[in-house]
């Protein structure tokens, strides 16, 4: 049995483990690369990862408390409206070198405060 996890297993239990954790913010944007496997398994499986209470719209799950987490292409401005106070997180970068560096600095700047 291979002891490394496939790319789509652990991106599973990683977007499992950012779904259900508890956040210091109030919405939590996880940006990959648009042509990237990690963005296509939360695709895939983004009903089934979303916490119990919690409604999926789009890229977003908003939880039962209220905050929430959004999983998005880093080309992707529509998914999270450019005024929302958001924290950034990456996933999938260090594989996708052809995606370049624009798309991640673009996030960066949303999150830093105005």
């Amino acid at each position: 049995m291979n002891a490394v996890p496939s790319i789509q297993a652990a991106t599973l239990a990683y977007l499992r483990d950012v779904l259900c954790a508890k956040h210091g913010h109030p919405w939590v944007v996880v940006v990959c690369p648009n042509t990237s496997a990690q963005l296509t398994v939360y695709r895939q499986f983004q009903n089934l990862l979303a916490p119990a209470g919690s409604t999926v719209e789009g890229a977003t799950v908003t939880r039962a408390d209220g905050t929430k987490v959004s999983v998005v292409g880093g080309m992707d401005d529509d998914a999270v409206p450019a005024d929302a106070d958001i924290s950034v997180q990456f996933l999938g970068w260090g594989t996708d070198v052809a995606s370049g560096t624009g798309p991640i600095m673009k996030w960066y700047k949303r999150c830093l405060p105005s």
